[in-house]
């Protein structure tokens, strides 16, 4: 009789991460092609494909097209109910967060009209309007304030946006800081993670704690790489492989 061979465990699960490597990647590759397609495209991915479903580095399809500028594919994605508040991408954010970074506030306004919570934190502990504060959005400053966006939240350096305001001479400066500053109860400051807890924070099958979260976001800071405001994102540290969403090479290719 033929012994049975015994395959090493760690070549089955080198096997197995290989291949959910490499769907993950197909799946990133089909979205953003129905995405670069248009709406009907779009519309006929999503019979096979729900909205809630999960691709590289925790992101959704409302991700995607934020990052590709598809005001009109977003618009579609809200009425049927895509998750607003999800958080994915290397800075773990919102698409909300993303759109006001990218500066397409055309999106950023409408998904703040559809409902999206204003005061999640991302892996640096900022909300959206630590994002528009430090980049001097001014327009966006107001409409995140005139719906309820909070000023007092801390982020990971114990900053408030007021703090992210440019130094840089700005004709809306002044401005920035009169409708940036802290409420009076200041000594009392929120703390960063009484609006969205980090300390403790469960997403999906992950929990994350707040010691980690420090952890990797020093790894990030520490990195030679710098982000940029272009749809490739390529992080590359000592002790994790290369993180590139391909995006860009995908658009060219069209």
């Amino acid at each position: 009789m033929f012994k049975r061979k015994k395959i090493p465990l760690f070549l089955l699960f080198v096997f197995l991460g290989l291949n959910l490597n490499a769907n993950s990647e197909q799946m990133e590759i089909r979205v953003v092609k129905s995405l670069n397609q248009g709406l009907k495209a779009t519309e006929n991915f999503l019979e096979q494909v729900p909205t809630y479903y999960v691709y590289e580095e925790d992101k959704t399809i409302l991700h995607y097209a934020v990052e590709l500028d598809k005001y009109e594919i977003v618009e579609f994605l809200i009425s049927k109910n895509v998750e607003l508040n999800r958080q994915g991408g290397v800075y773990f954010q919102t698409a909300l967060q993303d759109a006001i970074f990218y500066e397409y506030f055309r999106i950023a306004r409408l998904l703040i009209n559809s409902g999206t919570q204003l005061d999640i934190q991302n892996i640096d502990g900022e909300t959206a309007l630590h994002i528009a504060a430090k980049n001097g959005y001014y327009d966006m400053i107001t409409v995140l304030i005139n719906n309820g966006a909070s000023k007092d939240i801390l982020n990971l350096d114990g900053q408030t946006p007021y703090d992210l305001i440019p130094n840089f001479s700005m004709s809306n400066t002044k401005k920035m800081q009169s409708i940036l500053k802290p409420s009076p109860i200041s000594t009392n400051r929120t703390r960063r993670n009484d609006y969205f807890p980090l300390d403790s924070m469960e997403y999906g099958q992950a929990t994350f704690t707040l010691d980690q979260m420090n952890f990797d976001t020093d790894k990030v800071r520490n990195d030679s790489s710098v982000r940029s405001k272009g749809i490739d994102l390529n992080i590359v540290n000592e002790d994790t492989e290369s993180i590139n969403s391909n995006i860009g090479d995908i658009i060219k290719s069209k």
